[in-house]
């Protein structure tokens, strides 16, 4: 990884780091809906409040942190 952040400016770092976190967005909506299929209510209300702010919080991350990488590289190449 050293040698990839030497050579690359951060775009494609933060496009693999926004991938990851739609995947893992969408694996949890696919969970989501393994619970409805089977009809698992009592998880489904027990686990969607947290779900719903664990998922917050990893987008608002990941928006920061690639928006901190660019603006960081941004200012190395000029």
């Amino acid at each position: 990884m050293r040698r990839i952040k030497k050579n690359a400016n951060g775009g494609l770092l933060a496009i693999i780091s926004m991938s990851a976190c739609a995947i893992s967005l969408c694996l949890q909506i696919f969970y989501q809906y393994h619970l409805v299929e089977i009809e698992d209510w009592s998880a489904l209300m027990d686990t969607t409040g947290a779900v719903a702010f664990a998922s917050a919080v990893l987008l608002i991350g990941t928006l920061f942190l690639n928006g901190l990488t660019l603006v960081v590289n941004r200012n190395k190449a000029k």
